[in-house]
């Protein structure tokens, strides 16, 4: 099967022009092309936001993330606390009950 040939050519400066010979029948394209616009107009579902936005919001993130990080901290001296009064726990409870075998 014959390849299509395929010839761009510019007949007017700025206005997209192609001409294409399919199948020995000669095609000649001339496109209007729509003015650039703001990119706001074809964002989807929302613009991005601006420099100064992200910067407002990486500061905001970033004090919240230190407020998280003392919470972890809390809550990890919390955790092993409770891990090492388990543990003393269990030991108390075997203790006490090698204490009552021993008694009886």
């Amino acid at each position: 099967m014959p390849q299509p040939n395929v010839l761009l050519g510019i007949v007017e400066p700025g206005v997209p022009h192609v001409c294409v010979l399919v199948f020995g029948t000669a095609v000649d394209v001339t496109v209007d092309l729509e003015p650039v616009g703001p990119r706001s107009d074809v964002e989807f579902p929302i613009p991005d936001p601006t420099p100064s936005e992200l910067q407002d919001r990486i500061t905001t993130l970033s004090g919240e993330n230190a407020a998280l990080r003392g919470q972890v901290g809390a809550a990890l001296v919390i955790g092993i606390g409770g891990v090492l009064l388990g543990v003393v726990g269990i030991a108390v409870g075997l203790l006490a009950g090698r204490r009552a075998r021993r008694g009886s």
